[in-house]
């Protein structure tokens, strides 16, 4: 039914993305994601629901970017913003993905690095959606 030209996997993953982002931690899926106030604060009401990986910090990327948002960090750090209103772990804005690209395989470019005699180094995963898995695979 699909073809080439027509690839409805595309817009199937970005509806996943948007559906779901919110709702599980990017760099690992089995973990909690970092909740609201409101949510946390009824743990306290009610202590009985705390799961086992909750000694993980879920909500340290908010945390950390916050700080170092702080202008006083900023200027012990000598850090500048240069074109970027606020620092983030993750910008879209700095990393230019072509999403077009995402599906295609990585395998011949790696191949012909090492070749080359370049170094890599190949991360994937299936317990994160930030490394796929998929651009590694034949």
């Amino acid at each position: 039914m699909f073809t080439r030209v027509c690839n409805y996997s595309r817009y199937v993953m970005s509806q996943v993305n948007r559906e779901t982002r919110k709702f599980m931690h990017k760099y690992d899926v089995t973990l909690d994601v970092c909740i609201s106030l409101v949510l946390s604060q009824s743990k306290v009401i009610c202590p009985q629901s705390q799961e086992e990986n909750e000694s993980i910090d879920v909500c340290k990327d908010d945390k950390v970017t916050n700080y170092l948002n702080w202008r006083d960090v900023q200027e012990k750090l000598h850090a500048k913003l240069v074109g970027v209103r606020k620092w983030d772990v993750c910008s879209n804005n700095i990393l230019d993905y072509d999403m077009l690209n995402l599906e295609v395989p990585t395998l011949l470019v790696v191949g012909s690095l090492i070749k080359f005699g370049v170094k890599v180094l190949i991360y994937n995963g299936n317990q994160d959606f930030v490394i796929p898995l998929t651009g590694s695979r034949p």
